[in-house]
C-alpha cells in the first residue's frame, strides 16, 4: 500500500483486478474490471459533479453493472 494510505486509490482498483485476480479466467478479469471502473465513474458523477443528475437511466445502468461484478466473482 502506497506510504500513509490504508487503501488503494480507487482508481487503480479495475489495473490491479486485470493483473492480479489470476484465479479468474482472462476474460472474466477484463469483465470485471471494466464494470468496477463504469460503477467507479457513475460514483464520482453522482458524488462529485454538481451539474450531474442521477436519473433512473444511470441507476439502472449502474444495478446491472453490479450484477455483472457479482456474476463474475461467481457469486
Amino acid at each position: 500500500m502506497p506510504k500513509k494510505r490504508h487503501n488503494l486509490r480507487h482508481e487503480l482498483v479495475p489495473t490491479l483486478v486485470r493483473l492480479q485476480f489470476r484465479s479468474l479466467a482472462h476474460s472474466r478479469r477484463q469483465q470485471l474490471a471494466t464494470a468496477i471502473g463504469r460503477l467507479y465513474n457513475l460514483r464520482c458523477a453522482a458524488d462529485y459533479v454538481p451539474t450531474e443528475q442521477v436519473d433512473q437511466k444511470e441507476s439502472r445502468l449502474a444495478l446491472g453493472l453490479m450484477e455483472n461484478a457479482y456474476r463474475c466473482l461467481g457469486a
